[in-house]
């Protein structure tokens, strides 16, 4: 009985390292390919195709926010390759839209944004889209999201734009009251090209 129920027990044992050993091969392969696949997304050379570029640089306890102009973003056939070069490269153009503390995009739009910092490390984080993101000094990171609804809406009366809700970006690392920006998403490409040509004329 006691041969028995030791032959019976080293079987269970078995099945158990054989399944334990069959997941961690599924899991590592899983992880693996997740990797890869975040890797060709945040840090791949080859900008992938996109609507809308911004740079958005970190220092001091504000965020620079880099938009390309209406002129570029209805005309230069390679805005992403060249966005992208200029980014690297700490260049921009002379009619390019600067802010801060402010990221305008519109709804279901693909948007990159190069993550840079000009002082010491931050953690980009928007916690409405659950994105996070550690930059560091002298390095360059891409990463993307697409919103899927709008916060802003264009009001005649007061010829402006009001915000439904308020979603903000911050760096982690200084709480929520420090280092902080507003997400505000257009309902339309239009609707942001009236924001961003309005914002070109303002420019110093």
């Amino acid at each position: 009985m006691k041969a028995r129920t030791a032959i019976i027990v080293a079987a269970s044992i078995g099945c158990v390292l054989a399944f334990a050993a069959t997941f961690a091969v599924v899991y590592k392969r899983t992880v693996d390919a997740q990797v890869e696949s975040l890797s060709q997304i945040k840090y791949s050379a080859r900008p992938l195709a996109g609507d809308l570029p911004v740079e958005i640089v970190g220092q001091g306890f504000e965020w620079r926010v880099r938009y390309p102009s209406s002129r570029r973003l209805q005309g230069d056939g390679k805005l992403a390759a060249n966005f992208a070069q200029e980014a690297n490269e700490s260049r921009q153009e002379s009619d390019d839209v600067r802010c801060v503390d402010e990221l305008h995009v519109w709804k279901k739009a693909k948007i990159h944004v190069h993550l840079k910092s000009g002082d010491v490390p931050h953690t980009f984080s928007v916690p409405v889209l659950r994105l996070m993101e550690t930059v560091a000094p002298g390095k360059v990171t891409l990463v993307w999201f697409i919103a899927d609804r709008s916060n802003v809406t264009w009001d005649p009366e007061a010829d402006d734009w009001t915000h439904e809700d308020s979603w903000e970006f911050r760096c982690a690392e200084h709480g929520p009251t420090k280092m902080k920006g507003q997400l505000l998403v257009h309902e339309t490409k239009d609707d942001f090209l009236k924001w961003l040509r309005r914002a070109e004329k303002n420019q110093p």
